[in-house]
């Protein structure tokens, strides 16, 4: 993203991961499970990212597989 010239779309991105998904789940977390709960959401905060990204990727034709892994949501939901 840095070399597109998008830096500020690349930087909310990274806050929307930390602000939107880490933090939430890491409160939850420590509640629930203390120092191990913080752990388990920073996986779980990182692989929803990944799979954002993967639906990104896809919807925008950046990644293509013979099958798809991931339907877009676009497709998904088009009555067409």
């Amino acid at each position: 993203m840095n070399a597109r010239s998008k830096t500020i779309h690349l930087m909310s991105l990274s806050l929307g991961h930390i602000f939107v998904i880490y933090l939430p789940l890491a409160w939850i977390g420590v509640l629930a499970f203390g120092y191990t709960g913080i752990l388990a959401a920073a996986v779980a905060a990182n692989l929803l990212v990944v799979l954002g990204a993967l639906i990104a990727a896809q919807s925008v034709g950046l990644f293509r597989t013979r099958k798809r892994l991931i339907a877009v949501p676009a497709q998904a939901f088009s009555t067409a």
